[in-house]
């Protein structure tokens, strides 16, 4: 019988093997840290970098959508940029594989994703087009699928110039047919190699420029069969707004900015979508006084200098005479002021004709503003002049016109002032800050995770999760994902009628979601999904005729589905799923044409689905154990 026995290592021999596995471990860890090094890109302003899928880079985001794959099953690359200020940035992601493109802000979170431009349209490339605050982002390139591999072009535009390699600040001035004053609300013209865009790389452009003397609300629409894009620039050539397409949805990639500008100059940059190229293009202005901004009038006060001067001196003269110079007191208030070099024949014309081309130091003396009575040697003369000071009084009447004329002058200079005490308006952005303060209270603003410059006198675009207009300062997104929100939505967030986007996701909100969103006229994006919501699904969410996304899964919504999300005809994402919900599907949502992405497993539906849901790109309709209705 034999027995196996181990051999014992020496203590130095057990050293030796812990060393080689510390540094198998290092070159393991420097490995892994190499490879993640190549996953990830710089990118340094307005860029577009080739690249490809491989087995090196994993994706770390999960497409939108419950029944999607977890994380770590595709491959992706990643791009970081940074702003200096906000900025409207569009990310385009296109390849012959379906693609699938995220956005994170310097936390790693998920900002914004896109799987399809458009579905209907058969563009399965994918774009995000955001409005940013200065900071640290990063570009997830990945797939929609599994392991799918091949190659990408990805596209980052609409950064300032600021944010690139400073290529602006060495441009040469812009040549004189480049430029062109306003003189017309509608302005034609062409994109040549001649003009270079200053804010669109490679782009071809125009220039126009105006002066606004008053505020106003001007717009400024941009058309042509070419795919352009809209600048404005202030008198320092900083961008104030910017427009790429009026409504992508519906196919009008015309470019359009309207915006409330107080006086100064400005000007107008009319250039196109894609690098190098041209085409004829029509200009359209409304809201400038172009009469005001081009001043053409000249000055006619140069007719004749005796009579311009003798015009605007009867008035005021016409009551001090006591302080004037007698003999020149009765002659003033006649529109032929040089008389008073003859008192005695003040009243003849040829008189004055010579005494007026005869510029002798008496004149010249008696006719300026500040007459010098030292000028005249002779005493006698102030006696006799103050006789001759009761004849004015006559002579005043027989020039009654002036003083109707002046009357009415008057009387439009005491109107203007009281016409005008109009700047004074509330803030455009008060309404919104009380509806953020409301927010903060009602859902444990103290306890949240980030709440940077909250409840501070700080403009909203300094608050934390906040993007506002740059025209007008209104918040345009409100993202606090994962935030530590609790407590209930309050109602006063349906006053921020200029939101683009609402994300409150991963937070542990409960109560109802408040009918009042339903005032969110121009709301895009709602995403409210993983939270502890209650209560039905308001009716009046249908209102939102810009809906495209409307996230609402994973929580505890009740009652049925409303027949009014049938009205949301720009709805491309739809997620009920997780719910609570009740009662049969709408025949009504099966009419919403433009549906890619449709959630609604996990919940208590009854009935049949509606045929036209089939449409739709990615569902779970098998998951609801529900067949199509006949």
């Amino acid at each position: 019988m034999f027995r196996l026995t181990s051999p014992r290592l020496s203590s130095r021999s057990v050293s030796v093997i812990l060393l080689a596995i510390a540094v198998l471990g290092v070159f393991a860890f420097l490995s892994v840290a190499a490879a993640q090094s190549e996953c990830v890109q710089s990118l340094d302003g307005n860029s577009a970098v080739s690249g490809s899928w491989t087995g090196d880079c994993l994706s770390e985001s999960t497409p939108t959508g419950p029944t999607d794959p977890p994380p770590g099953t595709r491959y992706a690359r990643f791009y970081s940029f940074s702003l200096t200020e906000q900025a409207d940035v569009t990310i385009t992601l296109e390849s012959e594989t379906d693609p699938y493109l995220f956005l994170l802000d310097g936390d790693g979170d998920v900002l914004r994703e896109n799987d399809d431009i458009s579905t209907s349209g058969g563009n399965y490339n994918s774009q995000i087009r955001q409005t940013l605050a200065a900071g640290d982002y990063t570009i997830e390139a990945t797939t929609y699928s599994r392991e799918a591999t091949g190659d990408f072009t990805l596209t980052l535009s609409g950064l300032h110039a600021a944010e690139e390699a400073q290529p602006t600040p060495t441009q040469t001035p812009l040549a004189d047919e480049c430029v062109s004053t306003l003189t017309s609300e509608t302005t034609g013209g062409s994109w040549t190699d001649e003009c270079s865009s200053r804010n669109h790389e490679a782009a071809y452009a125009r220039f126009y420029s105006f002066t606004l003397v008053e505020r106003s609300d001007v717009t400024v629409t941009l058309e042509s069969d070419t795919d352009t894009y809209l600048y404005l620039l202030d008198g320092d050539g900083d961008v104030v707004a910017e427009n790429d397409d009026i409504d992508r949805d519906g196919g009008d990639f015309d470019s359009r900015i309207r915006v409330t500008l107080d006086p100064g100059d400005y000007t107008i940059e009319a250039t196109t979508y894609s690098a190098e190229a041209t085409g004829e293009f029509t200009l359209t202005v409304a809201g400038i006084d172009l009469a005001a901004s081009n001043p053409t009038p000249e000055p006619t006060p140069t007719t004749v200098p005796a009579t311009a001067a003798a015009i605007p001196t009867p008035d005021p003269t016409s009551e001090p005479t006591p302080t004037a110079v007698p003999a020149n007191s009765t002659s003033t208030p006649i529109p032929e002021p040089t008389s008073a070099t003859v008192p005695a024949t003040s009243t003849a014309v040829p008189t004055r004709q010579q005494a007026t081309p005869m510029s002798t130091p008496e004149q010249t003396a008696t006719t300026a503003p500040t007459p010098e009575p030292t000028t005249t040697p002779t005493p006698p003369e102030p006696p006799t002049r103050q006789q001759a000071t009761p004849r004015p009084e006559p002579t005043l009447t027989t020039v009654p016109t002036l003083e109707p004329t002046a009357t009415p002058a008057r009387s439009r200079l005491h109107l203007l002032p009281a016409a005008t005490p109009t700047p004074v308006p509330t803030p455009p952005s008060a309404g919104d800050r009380a509806a953020l303060v409301a927010l903060y209270n009602s859902t444990g603003g103290a306890n949240w995770t980030r709440k940077d410059k909250w409840l501070s006198n700080r403009p909203l675009g300094e608050w934390d999760g906040v993007i506002t207009h740059i025209y007008n300062g209104r918040v345009r997104n409100l993202q606090l994902i994962n935030n530590n929100l609790t407590g209930s939505i309050p109602t006063q967030l349906g006053n921020l009628t200029e939101m683009i986007q609402l994300d409150l996701h991963h937070n542990e909100l409960s109560g109802s979601i408040p009918a009042a969103l339903g005032n969110l006229s121009n709301l895009e994006y709602l995403a409210l999904r993983a939270n502890e919501l209650s209560g039905p699904i308001p009716a009046a969410l249908g209102n939102l005729s810009k809906l495209a996304t409307l996230d609402i899964y994973l929580n505890e919504l009740s009652g049925s589905i409303p027949a009014d999300l049938g009205n949301l005809s720009k709805l491309e994402h739809l997620g009920l799923s997780h719910n609570e919900l009740s009662g049969s599907i709408p025949a009504a949502l099966g009419n919403l044409d433009n549906l890619q992405f449709l959630y609604l497993s996990r919940n208590n539906l009854t009935g049949c689905i509606p045929k036209g849901l089939s449409d739709a790109q990615y569902h779970d309709l098998g998951a609801t154990g529900l067949g199509f209705c006949e």
